[in-house]
């Protein structure tokens, strides 16, 4: 609903940008971050038991919050409007390959 919207606001000539963040972590200088979250608490977790699910080989594309706050604010500056994807083209792995969360 959110996207027809945006959609029909665009055509009427508004200027409409849309920021799609991947996962947000922690501020790269201090680490600062939310921590209630799903993926969190589960790290979390792994992190305590020093253990990963068996077979955890996933990796998850993270974005620090510095550095999505510093792209919203510059891009919002600009004199456009676009859809804007702001994600990590290097995915941090979860485990190592011995099945230890990397910590």
């Amino acid at each position: 609903m959110a996207e027809g919207l945006i959609g029909v606001a665009r055509e009427r000539g508004l200027p409409v940008s849309v920021y799609r963040p991947s996962r947000i972590s922690g501020d790269t200088v201090t680490g600062a971050c939310q921590t209630d979250d799903y993926l969190w608490r589960v790290l979390k977790g792994c992190v305590q038991v020093q253990a990963a699910p068996a077979g955890a080989r996933m990796a998850i594309d993270m974005v620090p919050v510095d550095y999505v706050s510093a792209a919203v604010v510059r891009l919002s500056a600009l004199d456009s409007s676009g859809t804007y994807h702001l994600a990590n083209p290097v995915r941090v792995p979860l485990a190592d390959g011995r099945g230890l969360v990397l910590a």
